[in-house]
């Protein structure tokens, strides 16, 4: 049945975003009749097969056939292709934050040990602010290491050690996804708590970070607010207090 719907959902004009090339399509049509793909919470070894399998995909995949899966595709098919997405640093980035932002889709992911509930916003946006957490280990390293323990720390990390991204182009992805989710008011409550916490609670827009703290009041959004050291927030903080602890480190009047 799943596999009927990804094929409808194909050639429907409606919502096919690429056509995908008989080769990619092939591997598709096998990868969504794997027993992997058809399960609801994968593990972090199933999650590591997975991936391994996706490789043949993503060596042959465009970017739009890549967002096809990203946006189409199963749970851990949508994790494999939004990290190819954002491994390749692909203009395609901003456009699947896009379509995520006011999903109300829901999945279960592996992350240090525990089974978590997610978003494919939330996974999105992690991605990017790894990439930059990547770059300024990598530079870290070949500051302050040998030419031979670079060599072997490169082998200890693998793909997570290298990155395309600059930590410019990283921020400026980042603010500007930051903007598009203060921008859209359909966003949920754990969407836009989730990127701002990402964000270490930074934020540009005062005026809809206030619109979001009074609509969700949860303490990441008080938290964005308190950084602005408002005078006229305090009695808002307060009346919030159970949900201010973290926003009394941001404004500790």
């Amino acid at each position: 049945m799943l596999h009927t719907v990804f094929r409808l959902l194909l050639f429907c004009p409606m919502f096919a975003m690429a056509q995908l090339s008989p080769e990619v399509d092939s591997i598709f049509e096998s990868l969504l009749d794997d027993q992997l793909v058809a399960q609801n919470s994968l593990t972090a070894s199933s999650m590591i097969s997975l991936d391994n399998k996706f490789r043949t995909l993503a060596s042959i995949a465009t970017d739009d056939e890549l967002m096809h899966v990203a946006v189409y595709g199963p749970s851990g098919l949508k994790e494999c292709a939004m990290g190819d997405l954002v491994e390749r640093k692909s203009d395609k980035l901003f456009t699947l934050f896009s379509a995520y932002v006011s999903s109300s889709d829901r999945y279960k992911v592996v992350q240090a040990g525990k089974t978590i509930e997610t978003t494919p916003a939330i996974q999105l946006f992690k991605r990017i602010t790894w990439q930059k957490e990547k770059r300024l280990r990598k530079e870290y390293y070949e500051r302050t290491t040998t030419s031979k323990e670079l060599v072997e720390l490169k082998v200890l990390f693998g793909r997570d050690f290298s990155t395309k991204w600059s930590l410019i182009e990283a921020d400026s992805v980042i603010t500007n996804m930051v903007r598009l989710a203060l921008n859209n008011k359909d966003i949920s409550s754990e969407n836009i708590s989730a990127i701002l916490k990402m964000n270490n609670y930074k934020c540009e827009d005062y005026a809809k970070t206030k619109f979001f703290a009074n609509k969700f009041r949860s303490p990441e959004i008080i938290a964005t607010l308190a950084t602005f050291h408002k005078d006229a927030d305090l009695e808002f903080i307060n009346m919030n207090f159970d949900n201010a602890l973290i926003a009394i480190s941001k404004f500790p009047h």
